[in-house]
């Protein structure tokens, strides 16, 4: 069973007023845990700096081949100490079989900057359906956009208030507004409620007032593909 996992963040008070030992011990131990998670089989697709379209810092998802390695991750994730310096949401759900929610082979493309380009950016568009409704009218046809890669839908009901949530990934603002547009053209009338979280990829972390340029997010991302 394939899952999808969203976590989106924010930085709280005890960031701010950690020590050195304190924030690189937990670096440490978050990229081993990131590092198992790899083992298990989840690929995890860039850190993206969502602040100026919610009330989050940061946003990243992943596709996992199991509930359990998206479990048995967050476990490794909290012994490490990631969730006493920051607040965060996550969102988990079962992939659902909708072939216009999937780029061919966008599993296996991690997103990264290019040289002379905008960094891509990353987006999990949430989906519940409102009033009377048709059960599949948030699954409508939609073309293909030029410049952005999806990566699938995935039913989330069992979790949250959502009935599901679409991730993608789009070269730039431009490409992103157009399938943004289109989505909700495609709802029409139909009763259909959205929220979307967008963020702009990033490579290094900022850890309180401090930017860790020492090191990538995820040091071995890129060769989890």
């Amino acid at each position: 069973m394939t899952v999808g996992f969203v976590a989106l963040w924010k930085n709280n008070q005890r960031e701010y007023t950690a020590t050195p030992r304190d924030e690189w011990g937990t670096t440490d131990a978050i990229q081993a845990a990131f590092d198992l998670g790899r083992k298990r089989g989840n690929r995890t697709y860039g850190l993206f700096a969502c602040r100026w379209s919610s009330p989050w810092e940061y946003l990243t998802f992943w596709v996992s081949p199991s509930m359990a390695a998206v479990f048995n991750t967050i476990a490794d994730l909290e012994r490490a100490g990631d969730f006493k310096f920051a607040d965060s949401l996550h969102i988990v759900g079962h992939y659902l079989p909708d072939a216009d929610a999937l780029t061919e082979g966008a599993w296996d493309v991690i997103p990264e900057i290019a040289d002379g380009k905008p960094p891509p950016l990353g987006l999990v568009l949430l989906e519940r359906r409102t009033g009377a409704a048709a059960n599949d009218t948030i699954r409508r046809r939609q073309p293909a956009i030029p410049g952005v890669r999806l990566y699938g839908a995935f039913d989330c009901r069992f979790g949250t208030a959502w009935d599901r949530f679409v991730l993608a990934t789009a070269e730039d603002t431009d490409a992103l507004a157009v399938y943004l547009d289109r989505r909700e053209r495609t709802y029409g009338g139909a009763g259909v409620e959205t929220q979307a979280v967008s963020g702009r990829l990033t490579t290094y972390f900022r850890f309180g007032n401090h930017l860790q340029t020492e090191l990538t997010w995820l040091n071995e991302e890129g060769a989890s593909a």
